[in-house]
């Protein structure tokens, strides 16, 4: 699974964020409907390559269609690691966000696309509503967040190829 990145940055450059999703991601996200599969995809990458890319597509689903969205698709196995980079990140307010997106929950997580859908429920029909959580990611300026996750990558990727 690849995503042309090239076309969200402004002038055809591939920002870093998106360039570990390319170079690194493909394993990752050919695993996220499989949580055995997915588990063992993650632990493969370094840490800092695993917040970007964890990181990064988080942003990209919940800037696209919220939280709902994040979750009802497969990148919401992702959670808990997006949750760990925006914190290795220095984002604390992006964390809070997503954990307390995460706290809908509950105590029991369901890792399986299959299991959180009957819990958020279709688009259509959406049965938690993550409203707050989404205006408040939204109010949250682009450019600064992107900005550190950018360095966050770049530094992660300087130290793959040392």
């Amino acid at each position: 699974m690849s995503f042309d990145w090239g076309v969200m940055s402004n002038e055809g450059n591939i920002p870093p964020s998106a360039a570990v999703v390319d170079r690194w991601g493909d394993d990752i996200l050919e695993s996220l409907d499989e949580p055995a599969s997915y588990h063992r995809a993650i632990a493969a990458v370094p840490d800092a390559i695993a917040n970007v890319i964890c990181v990064e597509l988080l942003d990209w689903q919940v800037r696209n269609g919220g939280f709902h969205q994040y979750f009802y698709n497969s990148y919401g196995i992702m959670i808990h690691r997006a949750i760990q980079g925006f914190e290795a990140m220095g984002l604390l307010e992006c964390a809070t966000i997503a954990r307390s997106a995460r706290a809908q929950f509950g105590d029991h997580f369901p890792e399986s696309r299959e299991s959180r859908i009957p819990v958020v429920g279709p688009i259509d029909d959406e049965k938690m509503s993550f409203d707050a959580a989404d205006d408040a990611y939204y109010a949250i300026g682009m450019g600064e967040m992107h900005a550190v996750l950018d360095a966050y990558a770049e530094a992660a990727m300087k130290d793959m190829w040392q």
